[in-house]
């Protein structure tokens, strides 16, 4: 049986941030992408935000799944 209750982090996009950068920086940083190819980290933060693309603006709000 499994806990999943799902946790996450708020992150604010900076001027110039992509997520292709913020999943890179999760599969280094945090222990739930870790080991994970980053396209499958993408499509992830793409689906828990609802994303259609992976446009981001600055100052945007996405949450990242955590332990």
């Amino acid at each position: 049986y499994s806990n999943n209750e799902g946790k996450y982090k708020t992150e604010y996009v900076t001027k110039g941030e992509t997520l292709w950068q913020i999943a890179q920086e999760e599969i280094k940083e945090n222990q739930y992408f870790q080991n994970q190819d980053v396209r499958n980290v993408i499509l992830e933060i793409k689906e828990l935000n609802n994303m259609d693309t992976s446009d981001l603006s600055e100052g945007m709000q996405i949450k990242i799944p955590i332990y």
